[in-house]
């Protein structure tokens, strides 16, 4: 219900109803574009467990983090050739955005790892159809439920462990 009125309270009453819509627009971008990220940093997870942790200077601006969690080669998307020994994967967006400090980015492993263990990250080339090792290493947590890397842009990103 909008309320009218006349004098001084009227301004304010439509600086309010701005800031609600406001509000709300930027709640509804959020739905549909990822996680708003600012260069201050913050935490984009998915249902499906990928958790991303972005420190406080990774970002330049404001950002919009999008992360869909892979748990097996069938949920993969179909140009995305396969890994040969998979482990996860995540699509993390936006894609080609890069970081001016790593981020750490969180994969829950669809088998039991070992505690410690240490493996490369790999990253879908799109245009080769190729999966191409970055320098990222990945170690296993201490329960061998998952296992993180720090990386420094957004792709396709998966583990052949």
């Amino acid at each position: 219900m909008l309320i009218q009125s006349k004098g001084p309270s009227s301004f304010a009453g439509k600086v309010i109803v701005l800031c609600c819509l406001l509000i709300a627009t930027q709640l509804s971008c959020q739905k549909k574009n990822g996680q708003l990220v600012t260069p201050e940093g913050g935490t984009v997870s998915d249902p499906g467990g990928v958790t991303i942790v972005i420190p406080a200077g990774a970002l330049t601006e404001n950002t919009y983090i999008t992360v869909k969690t892979f748990h097996d080669e069938a949920t993969m998307p179909d140009d995305a050739g396969p890994l040969l020994n998979f482990n996860g994967a995540a699509d993390l967006g936006p894609d080609g955005v890069e970081f001016e400090v790593p981020v750490s980015v969180t994969f829950p492993s669809n088998t039991p790892l070992t505690p410690g263990a240490r493996f490369p990250i790999f990253r879908y080339d799109e245009e080769n159809e190729i999966w191409v090792q970055t320098q990222s290493i990945a170690t296993v947590s201490p329960d061998g439920q998952s296992f993180s890397a720090e990386i420094t842009h957004f792709s396709l990103q998966g583990a052949d462990g």
